[in-house]
C-alpha cells in the first residue's frame, strides 16, 4: 500500500508551482519506470504505469522549458528502455510498460511532433526529436497491426532536417539514419524510409554549418560501411548480401533520383561532397576504398550479365544505375576543387596512387563496356520483335 501512496506522492510533485519541484518528479518517475522495466517483481501494474507516464506526458508541455526537456529526456529512457530488450529476454514489467506506452499511444505522437516542431527552445526540440526516434523503434515493426503512424512520424523527422537549430538538425539526420539501419531486413518495402534519408539527410552535406555537414559525411560513412565489411555472400536469387543491402538501396536511390526529369542533381552532388569529406579527412581507410570498388566492379558485372540470371531485368538496372553512380562519385573526387566546388586538375593523391596499382579501373570498364554493349543489342531485337 505504501508504494501507491508515494507513487500519488510523486504525481502531485509532478503538478506542483515551483518549477524545480516538477523538474525532480518528471526525472524520478522516469527513473522509477526504467527500474521497474528491469524488475522481476512485478511492482506496478498497467494502470500506475500508465498514470505515471500520463504525469511525464503533461509535463512535456509545461511552461518551464528545463521541464519539458526533461519530461522528453525521460521519456527517451523509458523507450529505450522497451527496444533494448529482445523477444526472447522480455520480462513481463517490460510488456507491462508497453502496453501503457500504447495505452497512450495518440497523445505521446501528438504531443512528440508538437515539440518536435513547434516548441520556440531548440534544446526542447531536440530533446523531442530523440523521444520520437525511439517511439518509432518500438512500433515500428508491428505499425500495420496498430494504430501507430510511422510514415506521419517519419515526415516529421523529415521537417526538422531543416531546423534553425544546428543541434536539432544534426539529431534529426542522425535519427533517421539509425531507423534506416534498424529497419534494414525489411528494406525492399521500406522506400519512403529510403526517399526521406536521400531527400533529406544526405543534402545536408551542403550545409553552411560546418559542424552538420561533417556529421552527414559520417552518417553517410555508417551507412556505406556495410559495403566493405560485408563478410557474406549474397544468395542465388541476390544481387548483394542482406547486411549490405541497405547501403546500395541508399545509393540506387540517389543516382536515381538524379536521372529523374527535372531533378536539380543535387543528390548526386552532395554525394560526391560526402565521399570527398571522407576521402580528405582520411575517413575511410584505403584498403576499405578498395574493398569498395571490388565490390562496386562485382556488382556491376552481375548486373549486366546476360538476363538468363535470376534477378529480374528492372532489379539488376536499378543496381547497374547506383554502381556506376558510385563509381563516378569515387572518381569525381579527383579533380573537386572543395573551396568552390569546380573541377579543376590535381586531385586525391592516395586515391590515385590506389588507382594506379591495381587494375580495377580498367578492368571495370572494359568488362562493363562490353556488357553494355551485349545488352544494347539484346533490348534492341526485344524492340524490333515486339
Amino acid at each position: 500500500m505504501e508504494k501507491y501512496y508515494f507513487v500519488r506522492f510523486i504525481i502531485q510533485l509532478s503538478q506542483s508551482k515551483v518549477p524545480r519541484h516538477r523538474l525532480f518528479a518528471v526525472e524520478l518517475i522516469g527513473k522509477i519506470l526504467c527500474a521497474e522495466g528491469n524488475s522481476d517483481g512485478h511492482i506496478l501494474n498497467e494502470h500506475v504505469m500508465s498514470k505515471l507516464l500520463t504525469s511525464i506526458h503533461d509535463r512535456s508541455s509545461d511552461l518551464s522549458p528545463a521541464v519539458r526537456a526533461k519530461a522528453l529526456q525521460s521519456l527517451t529512457d523509458i523507450f529505450k528502455e522497451i527496444s533494448n530488450h529482445t523477444p526472447t529476454l522480455t520480462s513481463v514489467s517490460i510488456n507491462r510498460l508497453k502496453v501503457s506506452v500504447y495505452c497512450i499511444l495518440d497523445a505521446l505522437e501528438k504531443m512528440l511532433q508538437t515539440r518536435s516542431i513547434r516548441d520556440e527552445k531548440a534544446t526542447v526540440r531536440r530533446a523531442a526529436v530523440c523521444a520520437l526516434v525511439s517511439l518509432i523503434s518500438i512500433f515500428s515493426k508491428d505499425s500495420g497491426k496498430t494504430k501507430f503512424n510511422r510514415i506521419k512520424n517519419i515526415e516529421a523527422l523529415c521537417n526538422l532536417c531543416s531546423d534553425p537549430s544546428v543541434a536539432t538538425r544534426k539529431t534529426a539526420t542522425e535519427g533517421l539514419t539509425t531507423l534506416l539501419l534498424c529497419n534494414h531486413n525489411e528494406i525492399r518495402s521500406n522506400h519512403f524510409l529510403l526517399n526521406a534519408w536521400a531527400n533529406f539527410v544526405l543534402p545536408l552535406v551542403l550545409d553552411n554549418e560546418a559542424s552538420c555537414s561533417l556529421k552527414v559525411a559520417g552518417l553517410f560513412q555508417v551507412v556505406l560501411e556495410a559495403v566493405w565489411t560485408q563478410n557474406e555472400q549474397p544468395s542465388e536469387d541476390a544481387l548483394v548480401s542482406k547486411n549490405s543491402l541497405t547501403a546500395w538501396r541508399v545509393i540506387c536511390c540517389i543516382c536515381m533520383k538524379t536521372n529523374e526529369a527535372g531533378s536539380s542533381k543535387i543528390h548526386f552532388k552532395a554525394m560526391k561532397i560526402a565521399f570527398k569529406k571522407l576521402l580528405d579527412d582520411d575517413k575511410i581507410p584505403p584498403d576499405s576504398v578498395e574493398q569498395l570498388l571490388k565490390e562496386t566492379k562485382e556488382l556491376s558485372m552481375l548486373c549486366t550479365e546476360s538476363t538468363e540470371t535470376q534477378i529480374n531485368y528492372q532489379e539488376r538496372m536499378l543496381f547497374l544505375s547506383g554502381t556506376w553512380g558510385l563509381l563516378d562519385s569515387i572518381t569525381g573526387c579527383f579533380f573537386m576543387d572543395s573551396a568552390n566546388q569546380n573541377i579543376i586538375l590535381g586531385g586525391n593523391k592516395k586515391l590515385l596512387q590506389l588507382f594506379d596499382t591495381s587494375c580495377i579501373e580498367s578492368d571495370f570498364l572494359s568488362f562493363s563496356l562490353k556488357r553494355l554493349i551485349r545488352l544494347y543489342n539484346d533490348q534492341n531485337q526485344v524492340t524490333q520483335k515486339n
